[in-house]
């Protein structure tokens, strides 16, 4: 395997590491706010 193989090899494999990275963060940022935009139901009562 000469140099320019092995560069591109390397090259490729980082690409695939920070895509994989991008996914994951995506997808922990999805589920992070999944959880914060649960509506809760609140119990109003007018007093006269």
């Amino acid at each position: 395997m000469n140099h320019l193989t092995a560069t591109y090899i390397d090259f490729i494999q980082s690409i695939g590491v920070l895509v994989i990275f991008g996914v994951v963060a995506y997808a922990v940022k999805q589920i992070m706010l999944k959880d914060e935009q649960r509506i809760e139901r609140v119990d109003v009562r007018v007093e006269e």
